[in-house]
């Protein structure tokens, strides 16, 4: 134990063995800002706004054409369309409220319904192919689980919330950190003994192999407490400003 505590102190004051743990911690909180601000974007709400704007754009050219229009089915037409137009447009906008509102199962269920007209799910008529369709149920049966969770949605690779957020940095950064940390570590440990090209560790009294054996497993402890303290950063900030969120 007191050799452990030894290494301990002089990881502690060695400025080199902070840096990446540092930089790693700068890292997460910029992931987590820059998710949060393009996830604002890029959510339901976002996106339907979009969509919102595109079919206006499409609605204003519609009735110009139908100002145009020279027969009275071609009128008739135009008509229909302008109808369907708005009637689409004012269901989105009820998404966006709903989900600004923070309605979060009405909005799903509205864009569901949403979803089901426009790809002729209601009737039946989906002219479409296999991978579209299997995408359509697939987006289905995503915001039919959210409705039935009443949770707000996570932009898939840039999850903000507690949950979901330690999950992603899990799954793309941590494998990484840790093996860094480790080899930061063990590179303390191991080239620490050396003064003067001369191996100190020779001239103790303990067994080599038992010093060794001390330095590796100082450097596992060291990584597995670095890499569990980085989870509670990348997991406490989350779900403190953007909420905690389950699987």
């Amino acid at each position: 134990m007191g050799q452990q505590t030894l290494y301990f102190k002089k990881f502690y004051k060695n400025k080199g063995s902070w840096l990446p743990i540092f930089v790693f911690v700068l890292a997460i909180l910029a992931v987590l800002v820059m998710n949060t601000r393009v996830g604002a974007e890029r959510n339901l709400s976002g996106m339907e706004k979009e969509e919102i704007a595109l079919n206006r754009a499409m609605l204003t050219v519609n009735e110009q054409s139908m100002a145009s229009a020279q027969t009275e089915e071609e009128k008739a037409a135009f008509e229909e369309g302008d109808a369907l137009s708005k009637a689409r447009i004012a269901k989105q906008q009820s998404v966006v409220d709903l989900y600004d509102n923070e309605s979060w199962s009405e909005a799903y269920k509205v864009k569901i319904d949403l979803i089901k007209e426009s790809y002729g799910v209601y009737t039946g008529d989906m002219n479409a192919s296999q991978e579209l369709k299997e995408s359509i149920f697939r987006q289905i049966a995503i915001y039919t689980k959210l409705a039935e969770l009443d949770i707000k949605s996570d932009q898939e690779d840039m999850e903000t919330q507690g949950t979901t957020f330690l999950y992603r940095m899990l799954t793309n950064f941590f494998p990484v950190f840790f093996v860094i940390i480790l080899c930061f570590t063990l590179n303390m440990v191991f080239t620490d003994r050396f003064y003067q090209n001369i191996d100190r560790s020779l001239l103790l009294p303990q067994k080599y192999v038992k010093v060794t054996s001390q330095r590796l497993l100082f450097g596992l402890l060291v990584a597995f407490s670095l890499y569990i303290i980085t989870c509670l950063i990348a997991y406490l900030p989350a779900s403190f400003f953007i909420g905690c969120r389950e699987f």
